[in-house]
């Protein structure tokens, strides 16, 4: 059997904690990352035209140049004008269900009228 001295317990225990802070500030930092990169993938650019849609109570929306229809949960006042050309930041909406059944629901963060 390995016999450690008492003065070397010491000396690897203070070696082993910090191999451990060292290990969790890395896989922290590594998290972090990733994290940050979800979220800058999840952002999209859409140009288009806002149209107000008559259906229930109405709601504006956006179809994109591409022809694909979007779904604002959060449409800034200032882009309430039906036929406003804009180009938006916006990421995917969670829980986008909707008594509207139109287009994909996404959360604006940035916008521009064009």
């Amino acid at each position: 059997m390995l016999s450690i001295p008492a003065k070397g317990c010491k000396v690897v225990r203070v070696l082993v904690v910090t191999v451990l802070k060292l290990n969790y500030n890395l896989i922290s930092q590594v998290l972090f990352s990733k994290l940050i990169q979800t979220q800058i993938k999840n952002k999209m650019k859409i140009k288009g035209k806002v149209v107000y849609q008559d259906l229930g109570t109405g709601f504006y929306g956006i179809i994109g140049d591409d022809g694909k229809e979007w779904r604002p949960i959060n449409m800034p006042a200032a882009l309430e004008k039906d036929g406003l050309q804009v180009e938006v930041t916006a990421e995917k909406a969670d829980g986008g269900m909707s008594i509207f059944m139109w287009g994909e629901t996404i959360k604006i963060s940035d916008y521009k009228k064009s």
